[in-house]
C-alpha cells in the first residue's frame, strides 16, 4: 500500500515502467489531433470566438437547437453568408438530391390552432428598397424554377401594394402584370380540365378565336346594333357614332328581277324589274322614312301596280292619293316609276315614264 501524490490543476500522464515504479509527466492538448468524444460536452457559460474564416464542414452533419449564422458584407464590398456547393455524382434514375431539406412533423391536430403559424422558410421584410431586391432568386435552366404542391399565395403589403404576378418579356426589360381589383370577396378562377376552345386570345397583336365569333358573349351591347371603337378605344354601339364625317359612300345599287305576281319590297332602297310576261304588284314597306325604290318594265309590256301600306300615301303630280291607294301603269314596255319616302306616312313620286294613274283601293 502506498500513497501517490499528484500535482493539482495539472494535465498529465501516470506511467508504470513495468517494475512497479511510477512516474508523472505533464502533457497538453494538441489542436492538430483528431477527437471522437462519446460523452456529452457542456458548453454552458463558455465563450467561443470563431476564426475569421469559417472552416469547411464536410460529410453529413446534424445540428440541434437554435443556430444563428451572422454575416454581412464589408463597406463597399460583396459577401455571401452561406454557400452550399458541390458536384453531383451520377444518378441511376431513382435517386433524389436535395440542397436544403425541411422535414417537420405535426404532432397532432390539437397541438396547432388557427392562431398558430408554421413557416418553412421565412424571408423577413427589407427596409431599403433602392437596390434590386429579391427575396428568392432562381437562376436559369431549371426545369421548374418554383414547384409547389400546395396553393401559391401572392399577398399584398397590407397598405399600398396588392399581390401581383409579373410575366416578363424575353430580356426581362418589360412585363405584363396581373393585379387583382379592389374586391371585398374572394373569387376562384377554375380552368377546364381539357384544352379550352372558343376563347378569344391575342396572337401577334391580333385578336383571334378558335370558334365562331357568334359563340362569344361580350356584355354591354345593344340588341340589333353594330359595335364600333370610339376615339377612346372603347367598344360602343354604332348608333352613338358619327361613322362618316367627310366624303361619300360609293356603293352598288340593289337590282332585283322579279317574276312573282306579288313582290314584297324590302331593304332601304333598290331597283325592281318586272322580269316576267305577266302583270306584277310591288307592295311597299310601312314607314317610308329614308327609303327609295324604282319599278320598271324591260322586255315585257305588262301593267305594274305600286301599292303602299294601308296607312300610307303616294303623292304623284302634286296630288296625294287616299290612304293605301295604289298607282298603276297602262302596261307599256318602257314604263318606270320611282318613289322616295319623305316621312313616316308619305311616298313622293320623283320620276315616271309612261302613263300612271292613282287607283282607289277596294272597300
Amino acid at each position: 500500500i502506498f500513497i501517490l501524490r499528484l500535482p493539482t490543476n495539472a494535465v498529465g500522464v501516470l506511467t508504470n515502467d513495468g517494475s512497479g515504479n511510477y512516474t508523472w509527466s505533464a502533457s497538453s492538448f494538441s489542436e492538430s489531433g483528431d477527437y471522437s468524444p462519446t460523452g456529452t460536452w457542456d458548453w454552458s457559460g463558455a465563450t467561443i470566438t470563431p476564426p475569421s474564416t469559417i472552416p469547411t464542414i464536410a460529410g453529413d452533419n446534424t445540428f440541434t437547437g437554435s443556430n444563428t449564422l451572422s454575416k454581412v458584407n464589408a463597406a463597399g464590398g460583396s459577401a455571401t453568408a452561406l454557400t452550399m456547393s458541390g458536384t453531383l455524382g451520377e444518378m441511376d434514375g431513382s435517386k433524389t438530391f436535395r440542397g436544403i431539406f425541411l422535414d417537420y412533423t405535426n404532432t397532432g391536430s390539437s397541438s396547432h390552432t388557427v392562431t398558430d403559424t408554421v413557416v418553412g422558410i421565412y424571408v423577413n421584410e427589407i427596409t431599403n428598397s433602392d437596390a434590386a431586391d429579391y427575396g428568392i432568386f432562381v437562376g436559369k435552366n431549371w426545369d421548374t424554377g418554383i414547384m409547389s404542391l400546395s396553393p401559391v399565395y401572392l399577398g399584398g403589403n397590407e397598405s399600398t401594394s396588392k399581390g401581383t404576378l409579373q410575366l416578363a418579356d424575353l430580356n426581362n426589360s418589360d412585363y405584363v402584370a396581373i393585379t387583382p381589383a379592389n374586391e371585398t370577396t374572394s373569387y376562384t378562377l377554375t380552368l377546364p380540365a381539357s384544352e379550352p376552345t372558343g376563347l378569344l386570345r391575342a396572337d401577334a397583336g391580333a385578336m383571334n378565336t378558335t370558334s365562331s365569333i357568334a359563340d362569344i358573349d361580350i356584355s354591354g351591347g345593344t340588341a340589333s346594333t353594330v359595335a364600333v371603337w370610339d376615339a377612346s378605344q372603347k367598344l360602343t354601339s354604332l348608333s352613338t357614332q358619327n361613322v362618316i364625317t367627310t366624303g361619300y359612300i360609293d356603293g352598288g345599287i340593289l337590282v332585283t328581277k322579279s317574276t312573282a305576281a306579288t313582290v314584297t319590297v324590302l331593304g332601304m332602297s333598290g331597283y325592281y324589274v318586272n322580269a316576267d310576261d305577266d302583270v306584277i304588284e310591288f307592295d311597299l314597306p310601312a314607314d317610308p322614312t329614308n327609303k327609295g325604290y324604282c319599278f320598271a318594265n324591260t322586255l315585257y309590256a305588262k301593267a305594274i301596280t305600286v301599292d303602299p301600306d294601308d296607312a300610307d300615301y303616294i303623292i304623284m303630280d302634286g296630288v296625294a292619293g287616299a290612304a293605301g291607294e295604289s298607282v298603276v301603269s297602262t302596261g307599256a314596255a318602257d314604263e318606270q316609276l320611282c318613289v322616295i319616302g319623305i316621312d313616316s306616312s308619305y311616298w313622293k313620286v320623283t320620276s315616271k315614264v309612261g302613263t300612271w294613274a292613282q287607283e282607289t283601293p277596294p272597300e
